[in-house]
């Protein structure tokens, strides 16, 4: 139930999107170039360094919406 994230993008791409079904459950995360703070609306992100993400997966049903933000 854990997904590392840990990015790796062309310097041309300001972000990107990817879907993740768990269960009942609809990840929607959005990596972003930027220096802001991982956004989401549970507390289910931490961050391991910089870029590198541990989402814990939770089947609750629903849409959770994740913000990561990466530095380059």
């Amino acid at each position: 139930n854990l997904l590392r994230v840990k990015p790796c993008i062309l310097t041309e791409w300001k972000g990107f999107e990817l879907f993740l079904q768990f269960g009942g459950t609809r990840y929607e995360i959005e990596i972003m170039r930027g220096d802001g703070p991982a956004y989401t609306s549970q507390d289910d992100v931490e961050i391991v360094s910089a870029n590198e993400y541990l989402i814990t997966l939770r089947d609750l049903g629903g849409i959770r919406k994740i913000t990561l933000p990466i530095a380059g």
